[in-house]
């Protein structure tokens, strides 16, 4: 018999698992939590899942061609809409070398700067320093750091907070380089890159930008624990 710790033992069952399990135990619901039922998944997502299961592995991630509108409305109604598409841009090299190398680390920016400001769980902080959550600085050595925003469109006076904090890590000194996923809706866009290229202050840091990844649509897969190189210049990332 497994033992469970103690910590494990208090959790409290969550809220959304315990809707999800309403859910499966009625009629004609339609979940709207995992993807877009009406939504095609794009190409090269599926190409790259496929590759996955059959190889076990990634061997490389080219920007999509699109990018969609995320839903504003989720009524019945809504149900077979198709979200508004735009033309993609492609990887945005925003300083630094076009080619750097290293393993993926990091995730979404806003619990990342939960992590260490508590404003949306006082006790978060603590919690992440008590169980050392944020990886340690020699675990950045060398790193790729990943960067994306949520669907909450952090205002660029937040986004300003959270790079700060970051930066007094030390985390920007011993990275390789930083990808930034596209902003849901490409909202603040501009205002993102231009704080990124200033908190950062070192023009010789890779920074890549407008990548298919996180909370906006269409998401990539970038593994972790595996060696990357990017190539703005060419619009690849490359694995293995």
């Amino acid at each position: 018999m497994k033992e469970i710790s103690n910590v494990a033992k208090i959790v409290q069952p969550s809220p959304i698992r315990k809707m999800f399990n309403l859910a499966d135990g009625m009629e004609d619901v339609v979940s709207f939590t995992v993807g877009e039922p009406d939504f095609n998944t794009p190409a090269h997502v599926v190409d790259a899942a496929v590759e996955a299961l059959r190889t076990g592995t990634i061997r490389e991630v080219r920007p999509s061609s699109v990018w969609y509108e995320s839903r504003k409305e989720f009524g019945p109604d809504q149900v077979g809409t198709e979200l508004p598409v735009h033309k993609n841009t492609g990887f945005e090299l925003l300083q630094g070398p076009a080619q750097f190398e290293g393993e993926i680390l990091g995730g979404c920016i806003d619990s990342m700067y939960e992590m260490f400001s508590g404003w949306r769980h006082a006790d978060m902080p603590d919690v992440c320093k008590t169980y050392s959550l944020f990886p340690d600085l020699d675990d950045w050595r060398g790193k790729i750091l990943l960067l994306e925003s949520c669907e909450e469109y952090m205002p660029p006076e937040t986004y300003k907070k959270a790079l700060e904090t970051l930066k007094d890590t030390g985390v920007f000194d011993v990275v390789s380089g930083v990808l930034v996923g596209k902003p849901m809706d490409e909202v603040y866009a501009a205002e993102y890159k231009k704080l990124l290229a200033g908190v950062i202050a070192n023009k010789e840091l890779p920074i890549v930008c407008n990548l298919n990844i996180g909370h906006a649509l269409p998401r990539c897969i970038l593994p972790f624990g595996v060696h990357a190189r990017v190539d703005a210049g060419e619009q690849v990332i490359r694995f293995g």
